[in-house]
């Protein structure tokens, strides 16, 4: 988790000049890899039923602000219900 509290402390340092658009740009593009990557991982270990695994994962892809993130929360509230986390499953269609 320590990669993404640095990405996001390094996009809210970013100011608004043409070479922070650009760093800006590539920022945005890199937290939208690193958001799907996190899913792909919270995937596999959802599939290897390592659950708490597969919630970190889904987590921090969320964190990320990911393009779809209703998928992203369907997929971490099978793993609540899978552990039987019932509130948090409901949480997490609800949003």
């Amino acid at each position: 988790m320590d990669a993404i509290e640095c990405f996001h402390q390094m996009a809210s340092e970013l100011g608004d000049t043409e070479m922070h658009d650009k760093q800006a740009k590539w920022a945005v593009d890199f937290q939208q890899r690193c958001a799907e990557s996190s899913e792909h991982l919270g995937d596999a270990a959802a599939d290897a039923e390592r659950h708490d695994d597969a919630i970190a994962q889904y987590s921090a892809a969320l964190s990320l602000d990911p393009a779809t993130p209703q998928g992203v929360l369907i997929k971490r509230s099978k793993v609540y219900m899978a552990k039987g986390l019932w509130e948090n499953a409901l949480d997490d269609t609800s949003q």
